[in-house]
């Protein structure tokens, strides 16, 4: 009967060793016999020296301890000294040291406080260098390359190793304090601990005292532990010290200043002394033991006191969001630092804050406790945003970015940006009085990205909630916020507006504060009431004295001042429209006209201050006192100064012309004299420009050159007394001028120098060029917004009052084509994100602003897509109105939104009118009432008078020069399109100017912009031309073949592309369509550029060469763990759509072979990622697709049907690499998705393993992975001999990292040359493709282990089995054997070693025990993780059975039968798996045996070899290793091998070199000779030494005292 000697557990042997172990880890001293002092040792020991003098004796933890302080203080110096190396040094060093004290950490239920404290501040150093580096970067400043590889290193490293101990860091930054252990202060700082230490023991009831105690507790645990070890090991007997000295000698050896302090007891510890310490040890013990309950209840207090204060803290930001916030908005200004508030500001604010109206309000409100704590926050709150508005945003903004680093290391592995809901923007995330409040917040995983919402009963939305970051005048005012969005209070009495009526809100209050008032209109009645209101403003321009109209007024005192030129001409065009529209008499309107026009004219009979003048030639000023008529300098209020303006001029007397028309076209002239007067007084003044050629400056272009006349090309804004041009306006480059409201002065010049009836042909024909180079602009812009081709990136106005007052610009086609445009342009920039507007919050405009973001009071706003260039985001709903011809229905419905929030709707004083003024995105609460600039809302009573009046009216009333009147036709702008030809040698024109010395990417962009309008009128494949030039133009800076394209550079070219793929559809289409004979034209169509089959060619190399940058910068990425790879990650998804998109664009025009180069790049993108990860990347990116599109983002279900159809689509390409590619990525992903068996079949069925050593080294680098994978597959499945075949060919050698190209081994005597280097930089893989190198090993190991040790015991029995499963197994198990001492596994491999061994000695459970915490269970099944814990399982299950083999192997020689049942308590298994396994080994011929069915007995057959026999197989044995001896020196002289033709090819991977299994140039005779030393050695082929005893039996050698059996070979 078979007995459990070496498996019911462990020797004795054993279990003194560990005993030993244990005992050695926590030591205690022990004191010797009473002896009698010397008098030495009484005075060492008198207590005058102290207590801190005596010599301490310290445990073997507490030196480990003390090593590991030590090990800290040197690694805080190398991080002083930015020392990168050494700190990754010094990190490695703490991990190791707290590994030997692991059953201290197991005892205290973690690790130490110093070590948590030390590696959190090495986290904190890190993340605070990183930052700094980064902004060295940014100023061009680099960190040398040694350098930062070594810091990149440190921060992965630390990165990763701390995340074993995230709960205890989180606990140390949230509670520093209770982190300073006794051991650090004394280290530090002795005598400042003990003052510590007073001080928390005066004070217990604050918060740090409280910190102290726990402190002081800690520290009193330590010493009372300390000396209740030394007091227990004292009361032994008087020979106990000398018994613990030799039974401690095994563990002291090698600590030489333990067995000093040992010996040195014997002569400092007196009975007397020992008497003295029991009894201090139980006083520490009893102060220990309250310390400790204290400490408990302080914790459980403090614990409770921060969950009370979480509690009050979010009531009281709930409270402050919903009342606070909300008013902040409106009353709130963001000021510049040096901006400093009174005292009274604040009371101002707390009043505000609680709708209260008075100080008395205030004070109640503030007699609750939630009042108070609420108001105090608020005006703390609200201090902080009046005098740095940047930080609270910029804690945001921290506190997201620590959020979000956490996730880049998942984000990088998973293959998908923004995987965990991390949201970019968290401040800002909740708006009061809405449906986004706490627990429903709003969230982005981009900047852009808009969030929702809806307000509730009582409250109206305005503005678009965006995530974005707002700069202001270089700085950021906003970083990474939700901004924009806004819930404002409806007054109490508001109505119900129902249809067709339409609300108008306007700013008021009610007895709750600050509300919207409601008013209803019907649509038009609301529109008149803004048109009316405008005029009102008008009308306080006017000054009653002289006739003229102001600059601006204010509308809170009602004044107006500065006369200007430009309002006086729009003034009466004003009047007009009153007249038009029945808002004043007839005779009103002639009266005040007539008053005007005799200021101008000199005429002041009521006014004899009067003293307008007007230059040399006629031309008017452009400001003037309005009371006195006297000349004001440009832009100045001050009576200095005399120039006149040409462009004031222009608009003047274009309001003089449209008078005199309006007056001719209603026949008012006729039936009334003040008309005709009027009539007469208008063409008397225009007599009064004597020299209207006089415009044109006689300077030639960019030099002083006087030119004879006035023909030059400069058209001058001002002109001095002397008739010297100012502020000139050249032409730009092209030949044509910028337009701007100059034209109106252009205009009547041209018309009157050169275009009347008596005049005509001109005899000044620079006038007319002049007129041409004006004009032409409209056919040749030279300014793109968002696609629209515009007039002039100026503000609205600068468009909008030519059109009202030149009749070409409100007549020509050409001109009207620009008009609307820049509607559309003016609306696209606010809808952008540069400042997210929306339909209601837009209008490119020009008036008042705020300095401490624009840098002017008033300012221009202009179009730009940079959003660091907009300002303040101001918006100018007047120029909205002066859009309105452009499209009416659709600008009327945004008006009526502008007027429902009623964020831009200012009230007329002392009228129920109202306008539209200004309004700042970032500031809603600015109000401008004071400052209203007539001339900038002139458009917006213009546009809204066309809603009755008609444009007709202005077309009618601009027609001064017609034919009947006798003038001949102006030239025109002419058409816009040229023709396709003419386009074309524009483009390649422009084409050429690449690679010349300076060139401009910018401007070579610009121009090409420019011409896509032109193109889009002539089919596609104009357009797809220019844009092959423009995408051709950003791949000219991808950088070398180490650099990767910019990603900012690659986006752009990536929108370019998407937009070539419509246009290479409708070309197709159009080509299918034709009725052309396509055979005949297919050599024409090779040679045009602009052929279809040329264009789509390009368009697949742009296709390619994205895919093939964006790799690049994802190999390149130094950092991986950086936010800079995540965020180039994350455009992998928007490669992938762009190749599934021409995917199904070659499937519908059945373009095989592009097809196949298409289906191999995707099959790139996919086969590595399982299906979870991939439907999840598919289930996102319809949210931003249109609904057409939505139905092609389903993940299918069965993934490796559609890697199939792929494959099929490559393989019908011809390609014979991409036919290889494609084959090993769909094998790939069957491995991945546990089909083994296909994929191995696949790979035997295309002889990839014979191929791949004849293919480029990225396909063989692709064969590794396959074989990896399959590996992989193989053990989820428990094919362990199928795994094992696989992972050895990765593993075995050391060299995984290279063979799958994610990263370089180095070995010591290796060497690479730079090109070798730069080679195999250029071969490796990014990191979120790489297979996890120590899953693969610890499989490989797992997979050895459950071969090798049932082989190892079978080889015993056994002597001619020389089989050897795994060399490195049993180098492994030879290494370990030999160790003296034998730690704890500290790698996987060790973990896997120590199991064999338990296997070995047949601690089954022990051996499974010691796989438990390997990471590979987490990590094996990558498409569902939760298969870990089955894996792990089936495992267990193998691991049970391989023991039983291991068992019966090693015992089958010493016993005749085993029993069933005692084999099933044994291994925990069923007594079904143990009978077929047995079987098995029968069937196999393992062993001899049989069963008797009857009995449940395993009979053991044992058969021994007659002597004869053993000298037989021993001189067989011995005449094979003469024969393979003298094989090897016929090879050394004639350098051949024997049997090589014949020999069988050794499966395995592919390297770069060459085939089978280690390559072309694998060297057979040093592999002969092993691994080390010369000659044979251990390696590959080498003979091993033939066991003594030969095939023995195990019973007979058992008799001689040889038996070697179950514990053979194994160290106990």
């Amino acid at each position: 009967m078979a007995g459990n000697k070496f498996w019911g557990g462990a020797s004795s042997s054993e279990s003194d060793s560990d005993s030993d172990a244990s005992d050695s880890e926590e030591e205690k001293p022990v004191a010797a016999a009473p002896r009698k002092m010397a008098r030495w040792a009484e005075a060492s020991s008198s207590e005058d020296e102290g207590v801190a003098q005596r010599r301490v004796v310290r445990s073997h933890t507490d030196k480990k301890n003390e090593q590991m302080l030590q090990q800290i203080r040197i690694m805080k110096n190398h991080m002083k000294n930015d020392d990168f190396a050494s700190t990754i040094t010094d990190y490695e060093a703490l991990i190791k040291m707290l590994e030997k004290l692991r059953n201290q950490v197991e005892a205290e239920g973690g690790p130490p406080k110093q070590f948590i404290k030390a590696i959190g501040a090495l986290e904190d150093y890190i993340e605070k260098t990183h930052g700094e580096i980064q902004e060295r970067k940014q100023k061009g400043v680099k960190l040398p390359e040694n350098k930062a590889k070594a810091f990149n290193t440190l921060r992965s490293k630390v990165k990763k190793g701390n995340k074993t101990y995230g709960d205890d860091l989180q606990q140390f930054r949230n509670n520093p304090d209770d982190f300073q252990s006794e051991e650090e202060q004394n280290a530090d700082d002795s005598d400042s601990a003990s003052e510590e230490g007073a001080a928390a023991a005066s004070s217990s009831s604050s918060d740090s005292d409280s910190d102290s105690d726990s402190s002081s507790s800690s520290s009193s645990d330590s010493d009372s532990d300390s000396d209740t070890g030394s007091d227990s090991s004292a009361s032994s007997d008087s020979n106990s010290f000398d018994s613990s000295e030799k039974s401690g000698d095994s563990d002291a050896e090698g600590d030489e200043d333990l067995v000093r302090e040992r010996k040195m007891l014997r002569w400092l510890i007196t009975p007397e002394k020992l008497a003295e310490r029991e009894k201090k040890a139980e006083a520490a013990k009893a102060k220990v033991d309250e310390n400790k309950a204290k400490e408990q209840e302080k914790r459980a207090r403090k614990k409770d006191k921060a969950e009370e204060g979480q509690t009050r803290a979010t009531h009281q930001k709930l409270v402050q969001t919903r009342r606070f916030e909300r008013e902040a908005g409106f009353f709130s200004k963001p000021k510049r630092q040096s901006d400093q508030r009174s005292a009274g500001l604040f009371v101002l604010l707390a009043a505000c804050f609680f709708r209260a109206q008075s100080e008395e309000h205030l004070t109640q409100a503030l007699a609750s406790d939630e009042g108070a704590d609420s108001a105090l926050s608020a005006l703390q709150t609200r201090a902080l945003t009046l005098q740095a508005p940047n930080a609270t945003n910029a804690t945001n903004a921290t506190s997201a970015t620590a959020n979000a680093t956490g996730t880049n290391a998942s984000n990088a592995a998973s293959g998908v940006a923004n995987v965990t809901k991390v949201s970019v923007c968290t401040s800002g995330a909740q708006i009061p009085f809405s449906n986004r409040g706490p627990g429903t917040e709003c969230f982005a995983s981009a900047l852009g990205e808009e969030c929702s919402y809806q307000c509730e009963e009582g409250y109206i939305g305005v503005g678009r909630h965006v995530c974005q970051t707002i700069m202001a005048e270089g700085q950021v005012w906003k970083d990474k916020s939700f901004f924009g969005g806004n819930c404002w209070r409806l007054c109490a009495d508001s109505p119900t507006c129902t249809s067709p009526q339409v609300p108008m809100r306007v700013n008021s209050t009610d007895a709750s504060g600050w509300c919207m008032k409601t008013t209803c209109f019907d649509e038009m009645g609301a529109l008149m009431n803004i048109a009316e209101g405008n005029y009102e403003v008008w009308k306080l321009a006017r000054d009653e004295s002289s006739g003229c109209y102001a600059d601006h007024v204010n509308l809170d005192t009602q004044t107006a001042a500065l006369g200007s030129s430009d309002a006086t001409g729009m003034g009466i065009i004003m009047e007009c429209i009153a007249d038009a529209m029945g808002w004043i008499s007839r005779d009103q309107f002639l009266q005040r006209v007539n008053q005007t026009l005799s200021a101008y004219a000199g005429i002041q009979p009521g006014n004899q201050t009067w003293n307008f003048r007007r230059g040399p030639r006629g031309w008017v000023p452009r400001f003037f006192d309005i009371k006195s008529g006297d000349l004001l300098s440009e832009g100045t209020e001050e009576k200095v100064g005399e120039t006149w303006s040409v462009m004031s001029t222009g608009l003047f007397y274009s309001g003089v012309l449209f008078v005199q028309t309006y007056l001719k076209n209603t026949g008012a002239y006729k039936t009334n004299a003040e008309a005709g007067e009027i009539m007469s007084l208008a063409a008397r003044m225009m007599d009064m420009v004597d020299d209207w050629h006089s415009m044109l400056c006689y300077q030639a272009f960019a030099s002083d050159e006087a030119l004879e006349g006035y023909n030059g090309t400069g058209i001058p804004f001002l002109m001095d007394s002397d008739g010297q041009c100012r502020a000139i306006m050249w032409p730009e480059r092209d030949g044509y001028y910028p337009f701007n409201e100059q034209i109106s002065a252009d205009w009547i010049a041209t018309a009157r120098v050169c275009f009347q009836s008596d005049q005509f042909p001109c005899s000044r024909p620079a006038m007319v060029n002049m007129w041409k180079a004006v004009v032409g602009r409209a056919s040749h812009p030279n300014v793109v917004i968002d696609g629209y081709p515009i007039l002039s990136d100026w503000p609205a106005y600068i468009v909008q009052l030519p059109y009202y007052t030149v009749n070409m610009v409100n007549s020509d086609a050409t001109f009207l084509d620009m008009f609307k445009n820049g509607w559309l342009a003016d609306w696209a920039d606010y809808n952008s994100s540069v400042f997210y507007g929306g339909s209601n919050r837009y209008g490119m405009g020009a008036g008042p602003d705020m300095e401490w973001c624009s840098g002017a009071t008033y300012f221009a706003d202009r179009y730009t897509m940079n959003p660091a260039d907009a300002k303040c985001r101001t918006w100018s709903p007047y120029s909205v109105a002066g859009w309105l011809p452009a499209a009416p229905d659709t600008i009327k419905g945004h008006l009526l939104e502008m007027l429902a929030t009623g964020e831009a709707v200012y009230p007329f004083p002392g009228t129920d009118k109202h306008i539209l003024w200004r309004k700042s995105i970032l500031d809603p609460s600015m109000n401008w009432s004071s400052y209203v600039t007539t001339i900038d809302i002139a458009g917006e009573l213009f546009g809204l008078s066309t809603l009755k009046l008609g444009v007709d009216f202005f077309r009618k009333n601009t027609n001064h020069f017609s034919k009947a009147q006798g003038f001949h036709h102006l030239p025109t702008p002419g058409p816009l399109n040229p023709d396709p030809k003419e386009l074309t040698n524009k483009v390649t024109e422009i084409a050429q100017q690449r690679g010349r010395r300076g060139f401009d990417r910018k401007a070579y962009m610009e121009k090409l912009q420019k011409l896509l309008v032109h193109a889009a009128k002539h089919g596609p494949l104009e357009q797809l031309y220019i844009y092959a030039s423009m995408v051709s133009a950003d791949f000219d800076n991808t950088g070398s073949a180490f650099a990767a394209m910019k990603i900012e550079l690659w986006n752009e070219a990536l929108q370019k592309v998407n937009k070539m793929l419509p246009l290479l559809t409708e070309s197709y289409n159009n080509l299918k369509n034709s009725s052309e004979d396509k055979a005949s034209a297919g050599d024409t169509e090779l040679e045009d550029p602009k052929s279809h089959p040329r264009l789509q060619e390009l368009f697949l190399s742009f296709v390619e060469k994205l895919d093939d940058e964006l790799y690049k910068a994802l190999q390149f990425n130094s950092d991986v763990y950086a936010s800079e790879y995540g965020e180039i990650l994350g455009n992998s998804s928007k490669c992938l759509v762009l190749l599934n998109r021409t995917l199904r664009y070659f499937e519908e025009v059945k373009e095989t072979k592009h097809l196949g180069s298409i289906a191999a790049r995707l099959m790139e993108q996919l086969y590595y990622k399982p299906d979870s990860l991939n439907a999840r990347v598919y289930e996102a990116i319809p949210h931003t697709m249109p609904e057409e599109s939505k139905e092609h983002w389903v993940w299918p279900k069965d993934s490796k049907a559609y890697m199939g159809k792929l494959c099929h689509y490559v393989w019908n390409a011809g390609d014979t690499r991409l036919r290889h590619r494609a084959c090993l990525c769909q094998a790939y992903h069957l491995a991945l998705h546990d089909c083994f068996q296909p994929a191995r079949d696949l790979l035997h069925l295309g002889n990839f393993q014979e191929q791949a050593s004849q293919s480029d080294v990225h396909t063989q680098i692709l064969y590794n992975r396959v074989i990896a994978q399959i590996g992989l597959s193989a053990f989820r499945l428990g094919k362990i001999t199928e795994a094992h075949n696989c992972l050895m060919d990765v593993c075995q050698y050391n060299k995984g990292r290279e063979l799958l190209a994610q990263g370089l081994s180095y070995a010591k005597n290796m060497e690479r040359t730079v090109e070798q280097e730069r080679a195999e930089r250029q071969r490796q893989l990014p990191y979120h493709m790489h297979i996890n190198l120590e899953v693969l090993e610890s499989a490989q190991h797992i997979c050895a282990m459950l071969l090798e040790v049932p082989n190892m015991a079978m080889q015993a029995i056994d002597p001619s089995n020389k089989r050897i499963i795994s060399k490195v197994l049993r180098r492994a198990l030879e290494a370990y054997d030999k160790q003296q001492y034998t730690g704890p596994p500290e790698t996987a491999k060790d973990s896997v070693v120590a199991a064999a061994k338990d296997l070995q000695r047949g601690d089954w459970a022990k051996a499974c025990s010691q796989l438990e915490s390997l990471q590979l269970w987490h990590h094996i099944d990558t498409n569902h993780p939760e298969n870990g814990e089955k894996v792990k399982a089936m495992i267990t299950e193998k691991m049970k059975v391989e023991a039983l083999r291991t068992y019966l192997f090693s015992y089958a020689s010493i016993y005749d039968a085993f029993h069933l049942d005692q084999l099933v308590q044994m291994f925990s298994l069923d007594e079904r798996s143990v009978h077929s396994t047995i079987s098995k080994m029968m069937i196999k011929e393992e062993i001899t045996a049989f069963w008797d069915e009857s009995s449940k007995y395993v009979l053991v057959q044992h058969v021994e070899p007659s002597p004869l026999q053993r000298l037989a197989i021993t001189l067989a044995e011995r005449a094979v290793q003469a024969v393979e001896n003298n094989e090897r020196l016929v090879d050394l002289k004639s350098g051949g091998f024997a049997f090589k033709d014949g020999a069988r090819a050794q499966p395995g991977l592919a390297t770069e070199k060459g085939k089978g299994r280690m390559g072309k140039g694998f060297d057979m005779k040093a592999d002969m000779k092993g691994a080390k030393g010369k000659g044979r050695g251990k390696g590959g082929f080498a003979q091993p030494a033939r066991r003594a005893g030969g095939w023995e039996n195990a019973r007979a050698g058992a008799m001689r005292g040889t038996q070697r059996g179950w514990s053979t070979g194994i160290k106990n």
